[in-house]
């Protein structure tokens, strides 16, 4: 993915912008999306990046999400589960699926294929470690939390093996806020 230099990655001779997450939920029951960011003046084509899931510190992903759907230049693409509460699926969900299943101590990377390969271009979490829970820190928690990324975050964390405190990065909005 270093085609296009380390903010973006290229697919046919087309570069785009590394998006990013910019919202976690892992509310009750299965109320659980994730919102991704796409901060490029280009759509980001569908099936170029998967959402990955390594849940209680595994290192390789328990499941994958397929984004079927594009993510639209400076707009958001939300992956939902298909269980999700049915109001706010209907009306704020792109994709559901059954796959995206993780709890407050799962980690969750963005992965992009450039042709080459999938590459990760932000991760939730820390890859290979179990927290317990959840992670917490400074009052931000990961388990029944709404997280969105603070206004100054402009790029993903492309390190998924480096310990992940989600005040740094997170402002807390509570079990259920979509």
């Amino acid at each position: 993915l270093t085609a296009c230099g380390a903010a973006g990655f290229c697919v046919s001779g087309v570069c785009y912008a590394n998006p990013f997450i910019s919202e976690y939920v892992e509310g009750s029951s299965n109320n659980k999306a994730v919102e991704l960011f796409n901060p490029g003046s280009t759509a980001i084509v569908a099936n170029t990046c998967s959402l990955k899931i390594y849940n209680n510190g595994h290192t390789q992903p328990n499941n994958s999400v397929a984004l079927t759907q594009e993510i639209p230049a400076g707009g958001v693409l939300v992956v939902c589960h298909s269980s999700y509460n049915a109001d706010s699926r209907d009306a704020d969900c792109d994709i559901t699926t059954g796959s995206l299943n993780h709890n407050g101590d799962d980690a969750i990377g963005l992965a992009c294929d450039d042709g080459s390969g999938a590459t990760l271009v932000d991760v939730f979490g820390q890859i290979g470690y179990d927290p317990g829970t959840e992670w917490s820190v400074n009052g931000i928690n990961t388990r029944n939390e709404t997280l969105r990324r603070k206004c100054d975050v402009t790029a993903g964390d492309l390190d998924g093996s480096n310990s992940f405190d989600p005040s740094t990065e997170f402002d807390a909005f509570g079990a259920d806020a979509f």
